[in-house]
């Protein structure tokens, strides 16, 4: 492509074939660079680490059809994407993540406490996860490990957002107190 160039609307609309089969191909390079520990499409709205299956059928695709409608279906969702809030102690130096849950709301969280990040060298030693219920303004009691909270959803109706995510239900108020609860058996941190 040229840069620093001005392109007239009848020129693009005659590069559209152009655009596609450049775009097919830079998708196909993308996903066969078997140096990539994962492959993570971050220019939309919620990043997306492929599957496997999805990188394998991408780097032979012939066509754009299968992305298009598989970044649609998820870039459309109107959802929450749980970001850590990340806190360092000052003796250890150790990091660690913390999230919120909060009621009525579907939500993509990672399934590792570290799965938020591409990154190697920062190092989460500790997840933590808490309840927030929105309608009364108010945190439940206690921050639970994050990894007995990500077990613990199997009984819920969590499904597959990507390779390194989950797309959970929207959950009542009685959904996050007896969560908690059961967290509170397993042992809480807080």
């Amino acid at each position: 492509m040229e840069e620093e160039r001005a392109f007239t609307s009848r020129e693009l609309e005659q590069g559209i074939e152009g655009f596609a089969v450049f775009s097919r191909k830079s998708l196909n390079q993308f996903c066969g660079n078997k140096e990539f520990k994962s492959h993570i499409l971050t220019l939309a709205r919620w990043p997306y680490t492929l599957t496997e299956d999805k990188a394998a059928a991408w780097e032979a695709c012939t066509d754009l059809s299968d992305f298009e409608s598989t970044l649609h279906g998820l870039q459309a969702r109107d959802v929450y994407y749980a970001k850590p809030r990340l806190l360092q102690k000052n003796d250890t130096k150790e990091i660690g993540a913390f999230y919120a849950l909060t009621e009525e709301c579907e939500s993509i969280f990672p399934v590792r406490a570290d799965g938020f990040l591409n990154l190697s060298e920062l190092k989460v030693t500790e997840g933590v996860i808490q309840f927030v219920l929105y309608s009364e303004q108010r945190v439940l009691e206690g921050m639970f490990p994050y990894e007995q909270f990500i077990e613990e959803l199997n009984r819920y109706d969590v499904r597959k957002f990507d390779a390194d995510h989950i797309l959970i239900p929207p959950m009542t108020k009685a959904d996050l107190e007896n969560l908690a609860e059961k967290l509170r058996g397993k042992g809480r941190l807080a």
